[in-house]
This record gives C-alpha cells, sequence and structure tokens, in this order.
C-alpha cells in the first residue's frame, strides 16, 4: 500500500512594524505549515528567529521586513532577494527608497513549488511610480521557473477586484493566473499553474492577534491525491 501525500500549507503573515510584548506568544498560536511569509517583520527579527529554533525552521531570505521561513520537509533549490528601486512614502510619511520581492524555488516532497513574497508599496495613486515599478518587477518574476507551479503570497495593499492598468489583477492576468482569495481586502494570493501542474490550492482566513492584518493560510494538495 502507497503512503498517503500529505496536504502541505503556506502561511503569510503582515504581523505590524515595531516590537510588542507578546509576539512570541502569538507566534507560538500560528498553526504549523511548510512555508512561512512575515511582511513588517523589522522590530520582530530577534522573535522570529527563538521561534523558528524551537519550531525546527530554517529562515530562507529576509530583507526590507520580509521573510520568508521553512520547515524540514521542505526543500530549498534556489532563492534570491529582487530589490525594486522607486521613491515612496508609507501612510505615516516616511520616505523609502525601495521595496524587496523575495523568492523562493523549493520542492515539498519532491514537488516543486515557486513561492514569492510581496509586499506592495502602500497607497497605488499617492505612490504611482513605485506601484508601477513594483508590479512591472511582480510580471516578470511570474514567468520565471515556468515548469513549476507559483504561488505569490503577503500584503498586496490593493483590493484583487480593483481594475486599472497596473493593478493586481492585471498582474495576475498578465502572469497567466489566478488570484486565491481568502476574505481579507489586501492579504490573499496568486496562483499560477507551471506546465505540468503539481497543486491545487485553496486560501483561508486566520485572525489578526496582535497585528492589523490576520494571516492567511494557503492549503495545497498534491493534484494526483486531489
Amino acid at each position: 500500500m502507497s503512503r498517503p501525500v500529505l496536504p502541505a500549507s503556506v502561511l503569510a503573515w503582515n504581523c505590524k512594524v515595531g516590537r510588542r510584548k507578546g509576539f512570541r506568544t502569538e507566534l507560538d498560536r500560528l498553526p504549523r505549515v511548510s512555508v512561512y511569509v512575515f511582511n513588517e517583520a523589522d522590530g520582530h527579527w530577534a522573535d522570529l528567529a527563538d521561534w523558528a529554533t524551537d519550531r525546527g525552521l530554517t529562515r530562507v531570505a529576509a530583507d526590507g521586513g520580509v521573510g520568508i521561513y521553512v520547515s524540514k520537509r521542505v526543500e530549498v533549490v534556489s532563492f534570491r532577494v529582487e530589490t525594486v528601486t522607486a521613491r515612496w512614502r508609507g501612510p505615516k510619511g516616511k520616505l523609502f527608497r525601495e521595496r524587496p520581492i523575495i523568492w523562493a524555488l523549493l520542492r515539498i516532497d519532491g514537488r516543486a513549488l515557486f513561492v514569492v513574497a510581496q509586499h506592495a508599496p502602500w497607497n497605488p495613486v499617492r505612490n504611482a511610480v513605485a506601484w508601477r515599478a513594483y508590479q512591472k518587477k511582480l510580471r516578470q518574476v511570474g514567468t520565471w521557473f515556468p515548469f513549476a507551479d507559483m504561488l505569490l503570497v503577503g500584503d498586496a495593499n490593493m483590493s484583487w477586484a480593483k481594475r486599472a492598468a497596473w493593478s493586481v489583477r492585471s498582474t495576475v492576468r498578465r502572469i497567466r493566473g489566478r488570484v486565491v482569495t481568502t476574505g481579507a481586502s489586501v492579504d490573499y494570493a496568486a496562483f499560477r499553474p507551471g506546465t505540468s501542474p503539481q497543486w491545487t490550492v485553496r486560501g483561508s482566513l486566520g485572525v489578526r492577534l496582535g497585528s492589523d492584518h490576520p494571516f492567511t493560510q494557503y492549503r495545497l494538495v498534491n493534484r494526483s491525491a486531489a
């Protein structure tokens, strides 16, 4: 009798920048999954490091408040930080000069998955130049590793239903993907099947914990077991 193939999961959470007393307790409440993607992790790296050690996780890459962690079940084939250089201002008026996109080509139980972690610039109207540069880079990254299924997760900073030339909806269409909704306004995913699709995916909404964003979870089922 063959061993059943267990589902895999990717969790994404904008955990809200800045240290807070109960953050480690919040991390302990997160479900155990194969891949974690964090946004606004600045101020939390020490707690994340301790938590990752306790859970047996490996940090793949981190930059600009965005980080990817994987479990022992996951093989990291390749990864990189793509830096989008463009000036933009946050909601409190702080000036930023760039924004990262982190990607990792992974294998889960021997099956490829291309995970892309985003945190798009705030306010695509006020920061139109940076927004367009960021979406342009996402559209480029979305063509890479075409053999693998791709899952783009993180804080998109725009509703998936928005219609515009450089909207998330348009970007997803350009990479020949589909939106994976969760019920959250800006926290959702895009899924692009590879040339030999391996996974089916379904999104679900978690809780906010101490952040102003809920975590979202994406359950991946091996197509041969679906």
